[in-house]
């Protein structure tokens, strides 16, 4: 695991740690792992920052907040800029018993306004401001907990919380036209290479009767967008 994370630039700081890092250099997740026995409740939850409410992150910055940022909070403070650094108040050390895995998807925007209003930046963020698609973090958990028992860190519980809003995984639904697709391209591309090309990329193309194609995107495609958006013109 050191050598790993040498090889990839990244100085091995606790075996914890490490698996997280690992996890987001390797699955493009990032997580946080908490010491839970500093979480006060033993509980977290994701809410907007109090206007003035104040945060020391892990690399010892305090910063003041406000109801731009969004924080992750235990029953009584802030314990993690969301999607961006982790609390002092809640990090491992050596007297680390009991932690908890946080794992998420945060809005790109969201992220990425909070990073530069502050002037943090760190390798989740910069992972989140590029987009994390909702099927990610069950395989970064799945990751990380079988990281855990193959380097035989700790025990692991069957205590699992899923906050998502209960919605299905449902692929991205694009439709389009191969001549809007070239007239992007600027060149003229045959259908069936198009077709074709989309297929190894692992999307599914539906040519409907209209000649229009319903394409869908595969789950981990969150930066596939349909064009054109609200105000920015159309296409040929």
């Amino acid at each position: 695991m050191k050598r790993h994370l040498a090889l990839c630039g990244l100085r091995s700081i606790s075996n914890v740690v490490d698996i997280t890092n690992h996890t987001l250099l390797e699955m493009g997740q990032p997580m946080h792992a908490f010491d839970l026995n500093k979480v006060a409740g033993r509980s977290i939850t994701v809410r907007r920052a109090v206007e003035g409410e104040k945060i020391t992150t892990l690399d010892e910055k305090e910063f003041t907040l406000n109801p731009n940022n969004l924080v992750i909070c235990d029953a009584e403070k802030p314990v993690a800029l969301a999607g961006i650094m982790g609390g002092a108040n809640s990090g491992m050390d050596d007297n680390t018993t009991s932690l908890l895995f946080e794992c998420a998807t945060f809005a790109r925007d969201s992220v990425r306004k909070t990073s530069r209003a502050l002037g943090q930046n760190s390798d989740s963020s910069a992972r989140y401001e590029k987009g994390v698609d909702r099927h990610s973090p069950e395989l970064g958990l799945a990751r990380a907990l079988h990281l855990i028992q193959e380097l035989d860190c700790g025990d692991i519980t069957t205590l699992e919380y899923d906050l998502t809003d209960g919605r299905p995984l449902e692929r991205k639904h694009i439709v389009t036209t191969p001549a809007k697709i070239c007239g992007v391209l600027g060149i003229t591309v045959p259908d069936q290479t198009m077709i074709d090309i989309l297929k190894r990329l692992e999307f599914t193309v539906d040519v409907q009767a209209d000649g229009s194609w319903d394409v869908s995107a595969p789950l981990y495609r969150e930066d596939v967008e349909s064009f054109p958006r609200p105000g920015r013109g159309s296409y040929p």
